[in-house]
């Protein structure tokens, strides 16, 4: 799996949507990388890891999920995504954390191969070299006529705190609960 965490200052808007299929999924992940590409200026801090499963999709998919459990254990609550509304800004200024966990299927290249090697450096360049390789994956299976079982995304959890638009994050609190992050 793939994890990136990318601190940003703004508004965050929530999606809604249900993932019934690869290809809605792929679309979501898509726009969500896309979105954080374009937000670059805003980044403050980042974090990521990979790791490789060669041909041993149960292992991917308990680290998958150990990850997903990790990541969602450090929300104080959440908001169900039924009451996520499209559109719905508010409250004051605050940092915001999105997590990206995705299961990308052949996807052991470049920066990803330099993270599972223990290679890569935190740095803004292979953030977004990640967050590239993420949207084309995430595309390409959002938009294939046909989708290929031996590539491409196949899973991803989304999320951010705050995930409600009355909550305020600060800095401390951020550090606490993601202590993995680098500044940018």
């Amino acid at each position: 799996s793939i994890v990136a965490n990318t601190g940003a200052d703004g508004d965050a808007e929530g999606m809604e949507g249900s993932l019934f299929s690869v290809q809605k999924m792929g679309e979501i992940t898509s726009e969500v990388a896309l979105t954080l590409l374009r937000q670059r200026s805003n980044w403050q801090a980042a974090s990521f890891d990979a790791s490789a499963f060669s041909d041993n999709l149960e292992d991917a998919e308990r680290a998958f999920n150990r990850r997903v459990i990790t990541e969602r254990s450090k929300f104080e609550n959440e908001n169900p995504r039924d009451m996520v509304t499209r559109g719905k800004i508010g409250g004051a200024p605050t940092v915001a954390v999105v997590t990206m966990i995705v299961g990308i299927k052949g996807g052991g290249r470049g920066v990803v191969a330099d993270i599972c090697n223990g290679q890569a450096r935190i740095s803004e360049k292979s953030v977004v070299e990640l967050l590239e390789i993420i949207a084309a994956e995430a595309s390409a299976t959002a938009f294939s006529a046909t989708h290929d079982p031996s590539s491409g995304l196949v899973g991803a959890e989304l999320l951010w705190t705050p995930s409600s638009p009355d909550e305020v994050l600060t800095r401390q609190q951020i550090r606490t609960d993601y202590p993995e992050l680098v500044d940018l």
